[in-house]
């Protein structure tokens, strides 16, 4: 093998890691391998990669298009020249009739007096199926997220990933022809998924050059250019308008991993320094990586990403040198009955039986006088028995929750203020049969003090409930896949506002309409009474009782019909987000 020369032994250091796409492999395998330096500012100037068979025989063949390295005769790769790298990338190919472990090894000299022996290396197992992005640090025994890390004089074969995680690893290269070559490896890419880099001069979600590989339902694979405009809820397809010529080179799935390959290259300069809202892509600004995953739909249109399954990273990277990047992330857990539990029975209080209940109390006292429930007026045993069985509800769907997070808070910091919010309205609900159990007597001269604060705390709790639903819409993804459910909220927000203001027009009415009466009723005995003081005969002023009558009629028809309204949209709008809680991923 040929030799690094001139520099020292030294001793093994953390700032070089070697990756594989597999830990395991077949005969006639081509595994993909990378060596990079821990961060963008790690560099080196020479590597010799090889592998070896249990007989510490050198084995296989290399082939590689990174123009930091070439292949030599005798197996393996080596650098072209010792300008400083920050990775290097090659495709180490399997030879027939191989039995037992194959270890690769990388030696790498950081300059031309430090030299790294015998310190960076993987070992891949035969007939051990799984898809793991293994990753080798030689100062620690600690895993680094979904690695498995190896001390520089032993060697350890990596457990399998768990299913619900994902690891993505993206690098690139940039030749003299000012053209940049990228590889994406995705370790445990279901089918129907999909996984993107984007770059983005922000920190935050925002406009964004998209590079979206995906996974179809038959298990080919694609990737394609997208932009991502500002406030533009998915990536739309973009060309070379956009800045340089996007070229899709390989595109497979093999030995649980998918490989998207392509070129960016002709990038010209030009006046026009956006299109559709978004800056030209050019290799030589510097950009966050941003990751995202998300699935896709029956026709394999991109699902909006989930919350958690997108970061978007603080470094700056750029396309006109060598970046290796990786992100990891955990995918949602299919949905527990418990946590669908807990939202179904939720929403189908606050949303139907509370506002109904509420509507009893504040609009009805006056109707149906003539008939009674258990010798209770109507709304009032309409009131009790609704507010009742919300206050039961309320605190078996948060026994639902407790159980499934086993009596802890929620990990997420998106989600605290759902969970806050949320507590504070199962307080409020179940200290409201509380207050009203011991109220004053209705003749009490305190009786005033008991209306207010039963009032007060019922709308307090109902207005949070509200928003811990907004809340739980927009930052639980794994229940709400897309934002149709915090749209329907927003609908359910503004039709509360609506049928308040309605209830509100109509009572006026009422309370106008007995008070004018009463003024003629009054007017009337005045008159009777003037009359028979001055000894004339009594015409009494006719008041038509049959238009009042009638006129109240149709005011408490009225009513009715709001009523009926908005327990029909109460029921829709719950049903509908039942029906969103409940739906597959």
């Amino acid at each position: 093998m040929p030799q690094l020369h001139g520099a020292a032994v030294s001793s093994c250091s953390s700032g070089y890691m070697i990756t594989t796409a597999t830990d395991s492999y077949a005969v006639g395998d081509a595994i993909h391998v990378v060596v990079r330096g821990i961060s963008s500012d790690t560099t080196f100037r020479g590597i010799l990669l090889f592998a070896k068979d249990s007989n510490n025989t050198i084995v296989g063949s290399w082939t590689t298009n990174d123009l930091f390295v070439r292949n030599v005769s005798c197996g393996g790769v080596i650098h072209n020249s010792q300008v400083d790298k920050n990775s290097v990338e090659a495709v180490f190919h399997v030879p027939p009739n191989l039995v037992g472990n194959i270890e690769i090894q990388a030696t790498i000299a950081e300059t031309e007096s430090i030299i790294f022996i015998n310190c960076y290396k993987v070992t891949l197992t035969s007939r051990v199926v799984n898809e793991l992005v293994t990753t080798i640090s030689p100062l620690t025994s600690e895993p680094l997220n979904t690695t498995a890390t190896i001390l520089p004089s032993s060697t350890t074969t990596s457990n399998p990933p768990p299913d619900n995680h994902i690891s993505v690893n993206v690098s690139w290269t940039f030749d003299s022809e000012n053209v940049t070559r990228a590889h994406m490896a995705i370790t445990n890419l279901m089918s129907a998924e999909w996984a993107a880099i984007a770059l983005t001069q922000r920190d935050d979600m925002g406009e964004a050059h998209v590079f979206i590989c995906r996974r179809l339902a038959n298990d080919t694979v694609d990737v394609n250019r997208y932009i991502n405009p500002s406030g533009h809820a998915h990536p739309v397809l973009a060309g070379s308008e956009q800045g340089g010529t996007f070229t899709a080179e390989q595109q497979i799935f093999e030995n649980g991993v998918v490989y998207c390959q392509f070129t960016l290259s002709n990038f010209t300069t030009s006046l026009r320094k956006e299109v559709d809202g978004i800056r030209k892509l050019s290799q030589s600004t510097r950009y966050h990586p941003m990751f995202a995953i998300g699935q896709l739909d029956s026709s394999n249109e991109l699902k909006q990403h989930a919350g958690n399954a997108r970061t978007v990273q603080s470094r700056f990277v750029q396309l006109s040198r060598a970046e290796t990047i990786e992100f990891n992330v955990t995918r949602l857990k299919k949905k527990s009955i418990l946590v669908q539990a807990h939202g179904s029975i939720l929403v189908f209080t606050w949303i139907l039986i509370v506002s109904t209940g509420i509507l009893f109390a504040r609009y009805f006292k006056n109707s149906w006088s003539n008939n009674l429930i258990c010798d209770k007026a109507v709304w009032y045993t309409v009131h009790l028995t609704l507010m009742s069985a919300s206050a039961i509800l309320t605190v078996l769907g948060f026994m639902f929750i407790f159980v499934y997070n086993k009596g802890g808070w929620v990990k997420e910091k998106e989600e605290f203020a759902h969970a806050i919010v949320g507590v504070i309205v199962v307080g409020l609900a179940f200290f409201q049969p509380f207050i009203a159990l011991f109220r004053c007597e209705p003749s009490s001269p305190y009786r005033f003090f008991f209306n207010y604060l039963h009032a007060f705390v019922g709308f307090v709790a109902f207005i949070l409930s509200i928003t811990a639903i907004v809340l739980a819409t927009i930052y639980f993804t794994s229940i709400f896949l897309d934002n149709t459910a915090w749209i329907i909220m927003i609908v359910w927000a503004c039709w509360v506002i609506a049928i308040f203001i309605a209830f509100e027009y109509v009572q006026r009415k009422v309370d106008s309409s007995k008070s004018s009466s009463l003024d003629k009723t009054q007017s009337s005995d005045t008159s009777d009474s003037m009359t028979k003081e001055s000894g004339m005969p009594s015409f009494p002023l006719l008041i038509n009782r049959n238009d009042e009558q009638l006129t109240n009629f149709r005011q408490q028809r009225l009513k009715n019909i709001l009523l009926g309204l908005h327990a029909l949209i109460a029921i829709g709008i719950s049903v509908t987000l039942v029906v969103l809680i409940f739906q597959t991923d």
